[in-house]
């Protein structure tokens, strides 16, 4: 099967290949360049009617009009996703303050900041709590959380947001 059939060259060196090949058994049809061009894009459609679609471009093509809604929800979601890092650090931080008594919890801003923070963060801390072994006083599920919602940004930066555009 060649590698254009369908209509569709998936890659520039099948289009590069095939906008050069002819073959030396027919040779070319009237002596022209127009005939020798009909009877490959007879062969390979993706050749005639100009350069083929890609996916991506395909989509994005279809999807114009909701493009910008798309990449508003998608800015949104790495915005809160930054977010949820900053409050990783300070919920992080907070408690080696108040393991080391420089705060106290007794305060009431302290106590509301420290009950925000651990109502916001544990949800997703818990499950990796449960997963790793215990290291003694060391807690590095906050690490790895950063970790995997900085893997999940750059999966949305560089996968999912260029399909938008």
């Amino acid at each position: 099967m060649a590698p254009c059939a369908g209509g569709t060259c998936r890659t520039a060196s099948e289009r590069r290949h095939l906008q050069c090949r002819s073959r030396p058994s027919q040779g070319r049809q009237g002596g022209s360049k127009s005939a020798g061009r009909g009877f490959i894009a007879a062969e390979f459609p993706c050749l005639d009617g100009g350069e083929p679609i890609s996916t991506a471009r395909a989509f994005r093509d279809r999807n114009r009009e909701f493009s910008p809604a798309m990449r508003a929800i998608l800015d949104i979601v790495l915005i809160i996703l930054d977010l949820y890092i900053w409050l990783l650090i300070a919920s992080a931080i907070l408690s080696w303050l108040i393991a080391f008594n420089v705060v106290n919890t007794r305060n009431q801003f302290v106590g509301a900041v420290s009950e925000f923070l651990y109502r916001i963060t544990e949800p997703l801390l818990a499950p990796i709590r449960n997963l790793l072994p215990s290291l003694g006083g060391l807690d590095i599920s906050p690490i790895i959380l950063i970790l995997l919602i900085m893997f999940l940004q750059r999966v949305i930066t560089y996968y999912i947001y260029p399909a938008v555009f």
